[in-house]
């Protein structure tokens, strides 16, 4: 039993790390993404 948690706890921490990063890598898109729209209205306010 204790060899079977030994070997079960590092791929249950992998699988965590890969669940936490996914959102963690779609938030970090969507807020580049707003940052880029941010800075295009910017252009265009300063433009006209």
């Amino acid at each position: 039993m204790e060899r079977g948690r030994k070997i079960d706890s590092p791929s249950f921490t992998v699988n965590a790390a890969a669940g936490a990063l996914r959102p963690l890598s779609a938030l970090s898109l969507i807020s580049v993404n707003l940052l880029v729209l941010i800075l295009i209205n910017l252009l265009v306010l300063v433009i006209s």
